[in-house]
């Protein structure tokens, strides 16, 4: 049987050493075709950057932010690694990010 409390408990423990250790982050932003946009913070890990906190702000005007101390909820949730791949993310600077929930506010609960 699956333990899926020890699987989250280790999982956010991943995600929670990535953000408190990280010496370098990348910031990132998206526009897609629906009109929301994105924002993630990204650090490395084993030659390969590991999304750690991410905003979007949908077109209807709602944020949604993920983070190692909110993974998911009924909207969605800490995308995994591979959505870095085939997404053309432009650079942004660590203020745009913040502006959208990425900073210190991320750290909160919501």
């Amino acid at each position: 049987m699956v333990d899926l409390e020890r699987i989250k408990a280790e999982t956010v423990a991943y995600f929670r050493a990535l953000d408190q250790n990280a010496t370098l982050r990348h910031h990132f932003r998206h526009a897609d075709e629906e009109g929301g946009l994105w924002y993630i913070e990204a650090v490395p890990d084993r030659g390969e950057l590991i999304v750690i906190k991410q905003a979007e702000l949908t077109p209807a005007g709602q944020l949604h932010r993920y983070n190692w101390e909110h993974l998911e909820d009924e909207h969605s949730g800490l995308t995994d690694r591979s959505t870095l791949k085939g997404i053309r993310w432009r650079p942004s600077r660590p203020r745009s990010s913040s502006r959208c929930g990425l900073g210190e506010r991320a750290r909160q609960p919501l």
